[in-house]
Order: C-alpha cells, then sequence, then structure tokens
C-alpha cells in the first residue's frame, strides 16, 4: 500500500521540493504544518485563558501564549505565500533544466564505441593519405587532429555530453 501511495504524481511532486532548493523546502514544510497545529494550540490556549479567567488566576501567561499564537497565525500566512512563490520558481527553473538537459544530452549507447573507433580509423587513414595533389599535408594534418579530437573527446566524456 505504501508503494502505490509513493507512487502518486503528488508524492514525486513533494520529493522533487527539496532537490530544487533544500532551504526553502524545509522553510515552506514548516510553514505548513504550523498552520495545521496552530489552529489547535490557538483553541487550546484560548481554553486556558478562559480557565484562568473563571479561576481568577493570573492572566499574564495564559494571555501572553494565546497572544503569540494569534500574531503567528495571522503573520504566517503571507510568509508562506511568499515562500511557495519563490519554492515554486525554483522547482520549475530545477525541473526546465533537467528537462533541457535530458534531451540535450545524446543517449548513452554501446554505439559511440564504434562512432571513437571509426574515428580513430578515420584519422589514422588521413595520415596514411598519400594523395598530395588532393589534399596537402598541413590540411590533412589539421583535418586529422580535428577528427581526433573529436574521438578524444568522446572517449573521455564516455559517450555523454558529448561537445562538438
Amino acid at each position: 500500500m505504501f508503494q502505490t501511495l509513493t507512487e502518486r504524481k503528488e508524492w514525486k511532486f513533494f520529493a522533487v521540493l527539496p532537490k530544487a532548493d533544500p532551504s526553502l523546502a524545509a522553510a515552506w514544510w514548516t510553514a505548513l504544518l504550523l498552520r495545521g497545529i496552530l489552529p489547535a494550540a490557538f483553541a487550546i490556549a484560548m481554553g486556558v485563558l478562559v480557565g484562568a479567567v473563571q479561576r481568577g488566576g493570573p492572566l499574564a501567561g495564559p494571555l501572553a501564549v494565546a497572544g503569540a499564537i494569534f500574531v503567528l497565525l495571522q503573520v504566517l500566512s503571507p510568509i508562506h505565500q511568499a515562500v511557495s512563490a519563490n519554492l515554486g520558481d525554483r522547482t520549475a527553473a530545477w525541473l526546465y533544466d533537467r528537462l533541457t538537459e535530458a534531451c540535450v544530452r545524446p543517449p548513452a549507447s554501446p554505439l559511440w564505441q564504434i562512432v571513437t573507433e571509426t574515428a580513430e580509423r578515420t584519422a589514422a587513414a588521413w595520415q596514411t593519405l598519400e594523395l598530395t595533389a588532393l589534399l596537402p599535408h598541413h590540411m590533412r594534418t589539421a583535418i586529422g587532429s580535428q577528427i581526433l579530437a573529436v574521438a578524444t573527446n568522446i572517449r573521455r566524456q564516455g559517450g555523454a555530453d558529448v561537445v562538438f
């Protein structure tokens, strides 16, 4: 049952929040929990305050607690909205970056080894090319070095994030 619950889209969304910005996510969750707990705490504080009035006891402590909770209830909502907006922006940017990275990066494939070996063989063939009338030596050397640079880059990157 827990596995089916964690596979829901809502859980996946909430799991992304700390990846986008851990401190804002912690602040958002804290504000959310406080907004859920404070109304019950305010009701309890008011009950304690009414009980102190009925008993004729000191009111400073219960009144201070009830007042502090009331102020927190009033202030917490706009703070939570601001944190939500910032966290939403950061999450959207993080998800956009991940999407862009996934779309731009070439797929990891065993074909990259074939591409690398082919590029290295082509570079070797350029070096041994004897048709000087077709291409001068310095041009063959330049083209061969470019092909080797591409092959080296592919080999170094392991086939991912190849920059040509």
